[in-house]
C-alpha cells in the first residue's frame, strides 16, 4: 500500500509517494542483520538480509584481553551494512586489532548503514 504525502521544504511543496516503513519492518531488518553478523563471526556464510543476493562479511575489532570492541559488517554486493559498538566476542571469534594503522581498516568498504 502506498500513501501520498505532501511536504513543504523551504517554501517548496512536493508530493511524495512512498510505502510506509513500520517499526516492525525496521525490527525485522535489524534482527536479520544481527543474526547474519553472528553467523559470519562464527565462521558461517550468510546471505545479505537486505538484497538477498550478496554475502555478508564481518570483522570484529577490539581488545584481545577484554574481548570487547566493535563489529563492522557489510554486504559484498549491495554495499549495505551495520556498525555494532560495545560488543563482546565469544572465545571462538577472531579479534582484529583496532589500531588505526591496521591495514584491514582500509579493505573495508565505505558501506551504507541499514538505518
Amino acid at each position: 500500500m502506498s500513501t501520498q504525502r505532501s511536504t513543504t521544504n523551504n517554501s517548496c511543496q512536493q508530493d511524495a509517494e512512498f510505502a510506509p516503513v513500520t517499526s516492525t519492518m525496521t525490527d525485522q531488518i535489524h534482527n536479520a542483520w544481527l543474526h547474519a553478523v553472528l553467523d559470519v563471526l562464527e565462521g558461517l556464510h550468510h546471505t545479505c538480509p537486505s538484497c538477498k543476493n550478496g554475502e555478508v562479511k564481518a570483522v570484529f575489532f577490539g581488545d584481545q584481553q577484554s574481548r570487547r570492541g566493535y563489529i563492522l559488517a557489510w554486504c559484498d554486493r549491495c554495499n549495505t551494512g551495520i556498525h555494532i559498538s560495545r560488543a563482546k566476542a565469544n572465545k571462538n571469534v577472531h579479534i582484529e586489532s583496532r589500531d588505526p594503522d591496521n591495514p584491514l581498516h582500509k579493505q573495508i568498504p565505505n558501506f551504507r548503514p541499514i538505518f
